[in-house]
C-alpha cells in the first residue's frame, strides 16, 4: 500500500521508514530526510513566531542514539555531525525521546521554546519569546497568545536560573515587531528605561516612551507603507506632536544593523530634555 501511494504521488518518501505528504512545508520535509524532526528556530516559524537570524541553518531535533544522516537537501548524501553548521546548514539537537514515541514531525511548541532559550543569544530568544507571548491583534485567536502565563511558567521552570533572568523575564507581550524588542532591550542595557506600547492620547500606543514626552518609533516596510498605513501614520503622528510629544522613528534595518547610531541620536535628544518636556 505505501508502495501504491509513492508511485501514485499521493506521499513522498524522504528516507527509508519516513513519508510526508506532498503539500508538507520544505523546511519540515528537509529535517525529515536529515532524520529528525524540526525544532528549535526553525519549528518557531512553522508555529508563526519571530525570528530575529535571518536564514538560519536548519534546526533538527534527533534521537540520542541517532547515527545515521543525510544531506537536507538529498537523501543519498549522508551528513557527519562533526560537520559545522556553515558547511552543511544543519544543527542537530540531541533528544532524550524517540520520533516513534511522537507522530509529529515538528517538536511540540514549549519544547521548541526551550530549545531556542538554550541554543540561541539572548536577544534572539527574547524576540521570539515575545512573539510567542503577544495576544493576536485579528484572527479566530484574537487576544489569545500562543503562550499563556501557565506555559511561561513551565517554559521558565525547565531553563537554567541565568536563562531565567537574562532571557525569560526580560520578555514581554507588549512588542509587536523584532525592531521594537531589539530596540527596548538595547535600550535597557544602555541604561534608557522605557515603556513598550505606551498608551497615547486619542486612544494610540507608542512603540516606546521614553520618559514622558520622547516616543520611538520602529517603521518596517510592510506594516507602514502598505495599503493607507502611510496616511494613517502620518495622521497619528500628526495628532500626538499636537499634544507635546516628539517623535523619533528609526527603520527596522536601522535598528537592527545601525544601533549605536540610532542610540547616539536618541542619547542626543535626551541630553536636550525632549524625554522630559513637551512642544
Amino acid at each position: 500500500m505505501l508502495a501504491v501511494a509513492v508511485a501514485s504521488g499521493r506521499i513522498v518518501r524522504q528516507r527509508i521508514g519516513h513519508y510526508c505528504l506532498p503539500n508538507t512545508p520544505e523546511e519540515i520535509v528537509q529535517a525529515l530526510r536529515v532524520g529528525g524532526r524540526i525544532c528549535c528556530v526553525s519549528a518557531a516559524r512553522i508555529y508563526g513566531l519571530r525570528v530575529l537570524q535571518q536564514n538560519p541553518p536548519l534546526h533538527v531535533s534527533v534521537d540520542a542514539n541517532d547515527s545515521r544522516f543525510r544531506s537536507r537537501g538529498d537523501r543519498r548524501v549522508r551528513f557527519r555531525p562533526a560537520q559545522s553548521a556553515e558547511q552543511a546548514g544543519i544543527v542537530l539537537h540531541w533528544a532524550d525521546y524517540r520520533l516513534s514515541q511522537d507522530s509529529r514531525r515538528t517538536v511540540q511548541f514549549e519544547d521548541c521554546l526551550v530549545q531556542i532559550i538554550g541554543c540561541r543569544p539572548a536577544l534572539d530568544a527574547i524576540c521570539t519569546l515575545d512573539s510567542a507571548l503577544e495576544p493576536p491583534r485579528h484572527g479566530p485567536n484574537r487576544g489569545i497568545p500562543l503562550l499563556d502565563a501557565a506555559g511561561l511558567a513551565r517554559v521558565r521552570s525547565r531553563v537554567s536560573r541565568i536563562k531565567r533572568t537574562s532571557v525569560v523575564d526580560r520578555a514581554t507581550g507588549l512588542s509587536q515587531a523584532v525592531g521594537e524588542t531589539v530596540a527596548r532591550c538595547n535600550f535597557e542595557d544602555a541604561g534608557i528605561p522605557v515603556v513598550p506600547q505606551a498608551p497615547l492620547p486619542g486612544n494610540f500606543a507608542g512603540d516606546l516612551l521614553i520618559g514622558e514626552w520622547l516616543l520611538f518609533e520602529c517603521n518596517g516596510e510592510g506594516p507602514h507603507t502598505g495599503g493607507t498605513a502611510f496616511d494613517r501614520d502620518h495622521s497619528r503622528y500628526a495628532w500626538l506632536l499636537s499634544h507635546g510629544f516628539h517623535i523619533v522613528r528609526f527603520s527596522h534595518n536601522q535598528i537592527l544593523y545601525e544601533w549605536p547610531m540610532v542610540l547616539s541620536t536618541v542619547r542626543l535628544l535626551m541630553r536636550r530634555g525632549l524625554h522630559l518636556h513637551p512642544f
